[in-house]
């Protein structure tokens, strides 16, 4: 959690010299409408992106690009025991193929199959997370169920974890 924090930080000191207005950009994300339930990897980057006026998005772009250690997305579901809460998360770590996906527009919707594919990077997806999760009695199916894009792919992940219900 200390190496989290400590990149956060980073990566806000870095957009703060890179980027201008940084403390809007920083307050737009905290304070806007809160349209989804959850959001992924691709869904951070596109929000933050999409803080910036048209004619800024190549610059911003390049910024972020150059500037990004990773993204962290988290949801918090119920313990299986009930006794607490259990982070869920999704995890794209900046390698060159994934700064290459945010530099370009036309690439940004690869970053969801960057993070699929990168488990040896440290990367995963909140299904895998949630696999993970459940195969370790932390949560329930139904708890999982509430963090991924698509159940019946959960289901199927399961499956061929070993999970039987």
């Amino acid at each position: 959690e200390e190496a989290i924090v400590e990149r956060t930080q980073r990566f806000v000191r870095i957009l703060h010299q890179k980027l201008p207005d940084t403390f809007f950009y920083y307050t737009a994300i905290q304070k806007a409408p809160e349209k989804r339930a959850r959001w992924n990897v691709v869904d951070a980057v596109n929000r933050v992106l999409d803080i910036f006026p048209a004619e800024e998005q190549r610059q911003a772009r390049l910024a972020l690009a150059d500037s990004i250690e990773g993204v962290l997305c988290q949801h918090l579901v119920s313990s299986a025991d009930g006794k607490g809460r259990v982070m869920v998360m999704e995890i794209g770590v900046a390698t060159q193929r994934f700064r290459e996906s945010v530099a370009d527009p036309e690439k940004t919707v690869l970053l969801q199959e960057i993070v699929d594919d990168g488990e040896y990077y440290g990367m995963k997806t909140f299904e895998q997370d949630a696999v993970r999760l459940v195969m370790a009695g932390r949560i329930t199916v139904d708890e999982a169920e509430k963090v991924v894009s698509s159940a019946s792919d959960l289901k199927v992940a399961l499956r061929r974890s070993g999970y039987r219900a």
